[in-house]
């Protein structure tokens, strides 16, 4: 009986039955003399001409063969790595360093290359671990980077990181991770003054944050209370320079504003800048002879 024979029989046939299929292109059941002779051969013929074959029966009646010498298995790291977290842009803040951090499936080696030159003694942690849900092999390692790397480093391109995944199908990339020395200046670039407006006036509070690495968020307190200006009904509008325009004047928007600047490396605060709403005194008297 040949192989082709084999496959076209039933299901129920081929799961009671083990085959082996020789380079001759036959198949015997077990238990027959066919079987025993092909044994027989089996012991002085095997480094040179068996085959052998596993005939699993499929759901649709199907058959697949699948070779055991493949080395592919689901879930081994048959593949090339894979990032599952690449480094991301850091900065370093006084004396704390910066942080890179990486993450791949299928790699069996995972460092990063610094300014060109391999990296392995500034890990402050590696980790390795199975996915419970996959299977799949996983590598984390992160690095520390202090302000005299950053310093000591005068490359036009700025101090940088990539992460390295190998193994032996392969090796792959990450993008190229900045760090940076972060700072603040302690004096505003313009500091808010105050002002005086005529009810239901437009005026405009200004405000230059300090000089900073990276660039400084601006907010606005009034009263020392933080104002909202993208609130429903606000009269109040923060420019992409940071300063507070009141769009009308309203006798609500009198009181004591100051511009508050910040980034990762520290906060500022303006000196107060005191908002007058004039004709307040001359309306209420203009309501009261109307009255």
């Amino acid at each position: 009986m040949t192989l082709r024979e084999v496959v076209k029989q039933s299901p129920e046939k081929r799961k009671k039955v083990d085959y082996v299929f020789l380079v001759t292109g036959t198949a015997a059941t077990a238990g027959s003399s066919a079987m025993m002779m092909h044994r027989s051969c089996l012991l002085h013929l095997f480094p040179l001409f068996l085959v052998s074959a596993i005939v699993m029966a499929t759901d649709d009646g199907g058959a697949l063969l699948e070779d055991p010498l493949a080395t592919g298995r689901p879930g081994s790291d048959s593949t090339a790595p894979l990032f599952l977290e690449e480094p991301e842009d850091a900065y370093v803040v006084k004396s704390k360093a910066g942080t890179l951090s990486c993450r791949a499936a299928h790699a069996l080696q995972l460092y990063f290359v610094c300014n060109g030159e391999a990296v392995r003694t500034k890990h402050h942690s590696a980790h390795e671990f199975v996915d419970p849900m996959t299977g799949i092999r996983q590598l984390e390692v992160k690095i520390d980077i202090s302000r005299n790397d950053v310093e000591e480093y005068f490359g036009l391109d700025g101090y940088g990181c990539e992460c390295i995944a190998w193994s032996s199908f392969g090796q792959v990339k990450s993008r190229r991770a900045k760090v940076i020395v972060a700072f603040i200046r302690k004096h505003f670039t313009e500091n808010p003054y105050s002002r005086s407006v005529e009810l239901e006036r437009q005026v405009e509070l200004r405000c230059l944050a300090p000089e900073g690495i990276p660039p400084p968020d601006v907010t606005w307190q009034k009263n020392g209370v933080p104002v909202e200006p993208k609130r429903e009904g606000s009269n109040l509008i923060v420019s992409s320079e940071g300063h507070l325009l009141v769009v009308q004047a309203r006798l609500a928007d009198m009181g004591n504003y100051t511009c508050v600047s910040e980034n990762v490396a520290g906060k500022r605060i303006s000196d107060t800048a005191v908002l007058t709403v004039l004709g307040t005194y001359r309306t209420r008297f203009s309501l009261l002879l109307l009255s």
